[in-house]
């Protein structure tokens, strides 16, 4: 048996039954079901989906720029080297 599999395995059952819990809470706080609570936690999270799709879009550009920049940086290093 591979133990750290098992601890793993542990480790994710206990993450799911926490938020679970914190779902049946909270969702009792606001007078919902659980169901309607996670509904609206889903809608909320596809909502902000467009949002982070594009900060990731602008991370990946500012890593392009960052590689061009760098490589134009070596290639004029390299025919200062080559004069």
């Amino acid at each position: 048996m591979d133990v750290d599999k098992e601890f793993r395995e542990v480790d994710r059952k206990l993450k799911r039954s926490l938020d679970r819990s914190c779902i049946i809470a909270t969702a009792s706080v606001l007078g919902l079901t659980p169901k309607e609570y996670a509904s609206q936690l889903d809608a909320a999270a596809l909502a902000a989906m467009p949002n982070v799709m594009q900060e990731i879009g602008a991370s990946y550009r500012s890593l392009k720029d960052s590689i061009i920049k760098m490589a134009e940086d070596f290639a004029i290093g390299w025919n200062a080297v080559k004069k």
